[in-house]
C-alpha cells in the first residue's frame, strides 16, 4: 500500500525534522569557532582546534564555553596543553563551575557575541549531542534578541565511540537526548520546530549560505 507523502506529524516525526535542519547546514567560515565541551569528550575541542591551526581560517575567535567542573572527568583548559597558536590571543575561555550546563554555556555565548560583536558562529559539539546543543543556544539567542548564523560543525567520531563521562556509546545516549529536548522546550530553554523552521529560512537566505546553495 502507498503511503501519502504529506503526512500528519507526530512528536517522533519533529524530532527528526529538526535533526535534518540543524544537520544539512553548509559548512561555511565563519567569525568564531565555538565549542561546547563536557563529558570528557575531548574530541569536541580537539576538532576545532585543529580548524583554528589552518593558517587560512577567517575566524576571528575561538570561544571555549564553560563547563559542569563537577563532572568526574573534568580537567580545566590549558592552552599549553593544546598547543593554541598565537597564545592567548582570540581565544574566549568561559570559566567553569559546578552549576555549568547546555543552558548556561548559551547565555555565556550570548554575552560573547555582545561584547566582541561576533557576526557568525559555527558550533562544535559531538553528532549526539548538536541537535539539543543548537537549539539551546538558538532559544538563548532569541530571548536575547540576537540573530547571526549558526553553523552546525558534527565533530567527526563514531556514535560507537565510548563517551568518557557516562560510560554510555552516542547510540545509547540518543534517546535521552530526545527527552531532554522535549522535556526542555516545555521549560522554554530549546527552540520548537516551528522557532527551528523560522531561523532557518532566514539563514538560508543570508550572504553566508547564498553564495554555497545550488542554483
Amino acid at each position: 500500500m502507498d503511503i501519502a507523502r504529506v503526512v500528519e506529524s507526530t512528536p517522533g516525526d519533529e524530532l527528526f525534522a529538526m535533526a535534518i535542519g540543524v544537520l544539512s547546514i553548509p559548512q561555511v567560515p565563519t567569525d568564531a569557532l565555538l565549542v561546547f565541551p563536557g563529558m570528557g569528550e575531548d574530541w569536541r575541542i580537539r576538532h576545532a582546534i585543529l580548524e583554528w591551526r589552518n593558517p587560512y581560517r577567517t575566524a576571528r575567535f575561538l570561544m571555549i564555553a564553560p563547563v559542569n567542573s563537577g563532572e568526574e572527568t573534568y580537567k580545566s583548559f590549558d592552552p599549553g596543553e593544546w598547543k593554541i597558536l598565537d597564545g592567548r590571543r582570540g581565544l574566549l575561555l568561559g570559566v567553569d563551575s559546578r552549576t555549568e550546563n547546555t543552558k548556561t554555556q548559551a547565555v555565556w555565548v550570548c554575552k560573547m557575541i555582545r561584547e566582541h560583536d561576533i557576526r557568525s558562529i559555527s558550533l562544535f559539539v559531538s553528532p549526539y549531542h548538536l541537535v539539543r546543543a543548537y537549539l539551546t543556544l538558538l532559544k538563548q539567542m532569541l530571548l536575547e534578541n540576537i540573530r547571526i548564523p549558526i553553523i552546525s560543525r558534527p565533530t567527526p567520531v563514531s556514535p560507537s565511540e565510548i563517551i568518557p563521562e557516562s560510560k554510555a556509546s552516542a547510540w545509547q545516549s540518543i534517546p535521552g537526548e530526545a527527552e531532554r529536548i522535549r522535556k526542555y522546550q516545555e521549560n522554554g530553554d530549546v527552540a520548537t520546530l516551528a522557532e527551528l523552521e523560522y531561523y532557518l529560512a532566514w539563514l538560508w537566505n543570508k550572504p553566508i549560505l547564498v553564495r554555497v546553495r545550488l542554483p
